[in-house]
C-alpha cells in the first residue's frame, strides 16, 4: 500500500515537472508590451503572407503554416537573455519593413525577406538550444521563482491555505452537529420530524454545492453585513450536514437490534441505549465514511471563489492570471490538497487500526 501511495505522489511531482516544461520564460510584467508589438506579425503569419499593397503586389513570405513557431514565440520571456536577443531581430525586421513601405523596392523586400528568416531561425536555434534537460531544470527553477518566490507569492498561497482549513474546520463542526440533529429527526418515531428530516436531506443533496452557496450567499445573506468566512461556512455545513445524515444513520442501522432491546431490558433508557450502547458501535462503523465525507469537504471548498473569497483555489488562479503561467500555480495548489487529504487519510486510517484492536481485545 505504501508503494501504491508512493507512485502516486511520483506521478503528481512528474506532472507538476512536466507542466513547468511547457510554461519557461514567460514574464508577465513585460511580456504584455512585447505582444503587443508581435500581435500584427503573428496574426499576419496566420493568414500565411503578408502583401504590400503599395509595392504593386510584391508579396512577403512570412511562413505562416509554423504554428510551432507562433506557440514558443508566445512563451518567450522578454527580460531573458534569449528574450532581449529576439526583441533585437524583431526591431531590425521590423525597420526593414518601415524601409519598405517608404521606398517599395524588390531589393527593399528582399531585405525584410531575409531580416525575419533571420529573426525566425535566430529564434528557433535558441530555443532548441534552452528547451533540453538543462532548459527544463532552468524553467523549473524560473516558474517556482516567479509564481512563489517573487513578491512573496508564498504568502499568499499560505493565507489562501489558512482560509480553506478555517471553512472546513467550521463546516464539519457545525455540519456533523446538524448531521446528527438531522439524523435523529430521520429515526424519530415521529413521522412529522422523519418527514422533514428526510425532505431537508433530498433537496441538499440533489442540488450542486455551488448553487446552495449562491443561494445562501447572494438571497439569505444579502442585506446583512456577515463575514464571508461565516457565509461559506454556513453553506458548506449544510451541505455536508445531509451526507453525514445519512452517514450515521446507516451506522446506527448497521448495530443489531437485539443490542437495542438488551440495553432496555438492562434498565437503560432510550437516550441511555443510544448514547452508550447504539452510538459507540455506529460511530466505529461510519468513520469510514465520515471520513470520506470530510476529505471531500475540504476539496469542495475550492468554489468559495465564487462569493470572493481568497481562498487556496482563488489564490492560485490569481497567481496564474498574474504571472500568465497555466500549470504551476495550480499544480502548486492541488499538491497542497493532496497533501492535506493525504495526512487526513494517514490520521482516520490509525484511528480506524486502533479501534479494530480495541474490538479484539
Amino acid at each position: 500500500m505504501k508503494k501504491f501511495h508512493l507512485i502516486l505522489l511520483l506521478i503528481l511531482c512528474t506532472c507538476l515537472f512536466a507542466g513547468c516544461k511547457t510554461v519557461q520564460r514567460k514574464d508577465m510584467d513585460t511580456l504584455v508590451s512585447l505582444q503587443t508589438q508581435f500581435a500584427s506579425d503573428i496574426a499576419a503569419r496566420e493568414s500565411a503572407v503578408i502583401e504590400f499593397e503599395t509595392t504593386g503586389g510584391l508579396v512577403f513570405n512570412a511562413g505562416a503554416s509554423d504554428e510551432k513557431f507562433n506557440r514558443r514565440l508566445n512563451q518567450l520571456s522578454p527580460t531573458s537573455e534569449e528574450g532581449k536577443a529576439v526583441t533585437a531581430l524583431y526591431v531590425a525586421y521590423i525597420d526593414a519593413q518601415n524601409v519598405l513601405f517608404e521606398a517599395p523596392s524588390e531589393a527593399n523586400l528582399a531585405k525584410v525577406q531575409a531580416s525575419y528568416d533571420t529573426y525566425h531561425a535566430e529564434f528557433t536555434a535558441l530555443w532548441d538550444e534552452n528547451s533540453g534537460i538543462v532548459g527544463f531544470g532552468r524553467g523549473f527553477v524560473y516558474e517556482f521563482n516567479r509564481n512563489l518566490i517573487a513578491e512573496n507569492r508564498w504568502q499568499a498561497l499560505l493565507e489562501g491555505l489558512l482560509v480553506t482549513l478555517e471553512v472546513t474546520a467550521l463546516s464539519i463542526t457545525f455540519g456533523t452537529l446538524l448531521g446528527i440533529l438531522f439524523c435523529l429527526m430521520r429515526i424519530s418515531s415521529i413521522k412529522v420530524l422523519s418527514k422533514v428530516s428526510g425532505a431537508y436531506i433530498d433537496i441538499i443533496r440533489g442540488t450542486p454545492s455551488v448553487i446552495q452557496l449562491l443561494i445562501i450567499y447572494y438571497g439569505v445573506f444579502a442585506s446583512v453585513n456577515v463575514d464571508k468566512i461565516v457565509v461559506a461556512s454556513i453553506a458548506f455545513a449544510v451541505n455536508s450536514s445531509a451526507y453525514i445524515a445519512e452517514i450515521i444513520r446507516a451506522g446506527i442501522l448497521s448495530v443489531n437490534k437485539g443490542q437495542i432491546e438488551a440495553g432496555r431490558s438492562l434498565g437503560f433508557s432510550y437516550a441511555q441505549t443510544m448514547l452508550y450502547i447504539v452510538m459507540p458501535q455506529a460511530i466505529k462503523n461510519a468513520l469510514p465514511s465520515y471520513a470520506n465525507e470530510f476529505i471531500t469537504l475540504i476539496k469542495e471548498t475550492a468554489i468559495v471563489g465564487y462569493v470572493a473569497l481568497n481562498d487556496l483555489t482563488k489564490i492560485s488562479s490569481m497567481i496564474q492570471s498574474r504571472t500568465f503561467s497555466p500549470w504551476f500555480p495550480l499544480l502548486s495548489a492541488a499538491l497542497v490538497y493532496f497533501v492535506i487529504t493525504k495526512l487526513l487519510a494517514v490520521l482516520f486510517s490509525a484511528i480506524e487500526r486502533r479501534l479494530r484492536r480495541s474490538d479484539a481485545r
